[in-house]
């Protein structure tokens, strides 16, 4: 494997986030964690915006039809109702929920995103 993964994304405010967004404050974004296999390095970047512009979404952007795995525990039976009720699938392979991106926007879990799964 020679590309790096990133495995975890914390929002703003979130435990690991707190340092950057005293520094950056409101223009602070996420911290990624990235694993390089090959070089055997981890590394925890940060997002921050720098420049901000009025955008109208289209129709197609409001309601986006992508859909991302996202970890959920299992005994988070509250949650899980709430992702099998939104069409979430569970693939028993890597036990990730697979659902689309807005209910993940919706239930505020963009922290629980996995980008790539094994």
């Amino acid at each position: 494997m020679d590309r790096i993964i990133t495995k975890n994304i914390k929002k703003a405010g979130k435990p690991g986030t707190i340092k950057f967004v005293r520094i950056y404050g409101d223009d602070f974004i996420c911290t990624r964690y990235k694993y390089d296999y090959k070089k055997k390095k981890h590394y925890k970047t940060i997002e921050i915006c720098v420049d901000e512009k009025d955008w109208t979404p289209s129709e197609n952007d409001r309601h986006s039809h992508k859909r991302v795995y996202i970890h959920i525990e299992k005994q988070e039976t509250d949650l899980i109702r709430k992702i099998e009720k939104a069409d979430g699938i569970l693939n028993r392979f890597n036990g990730l929920w697979k659902v689309p991106i807005q209910v993940v926007w919706d239930l505020d879990l963009e922290d629980r995103i996995v980008i790539e799964p094994k």
